[in-house]
């Protein structure tokens, strides 16, 4: 109960402008319930918005490496495309803006709500 308050507070601090609030309240729920990998990647979220762009792309990168939801590697690759982009890694950029469209492209795709079905 008290890790839902503290997410909500910390999507209210990203959605009213206190990105680095949140940056700390989301690695806490983090840290409080080591299973919240959702918690991590809202992180990487909040580190972008707070302008963190370097720590957001090695956080995205990182999470990236050790697997996790089709979903979620959608958001991580979003993070690195727009991070990179501020950092002036035009390329680095662009590879992950494609594979953030790619993944969403296939999730969507009605193969895989046919597959999803089973």
């Amino acid at each position: 109960m008290a890790r839902d308050a503290l997410a909500v507070l910390a999507h209210m601090y990203i959605r009213f402008g206190r990105p680095e609030a949140a940056v700390v309240l989301f690695g806490a729920i983090a840290h409080l319930d080591h299973d919240q990998e959702w918690a991590l990647r809202a992180r990487t979220v909040a580190l972008l918005k707070a302008n963190r762009h370097q720590e957001a792309v090695t956080e995205a990168r990182r999470l990236l490496r050790l697997g996790g939801e089709e979903g979620g590697k959608i958001t991580l690759y979003y993070v690195i495309a727009f991070g990179c982009w501020a950092l002036g890694m035009k390329d680095d950029a662009q590879v992950a803006y494609r594979e953030a469209c790619q993944l969403a492209a296939n999730a969507n795709s009605p193969s895989a709500a046919v597959g999803a079905k089973r």
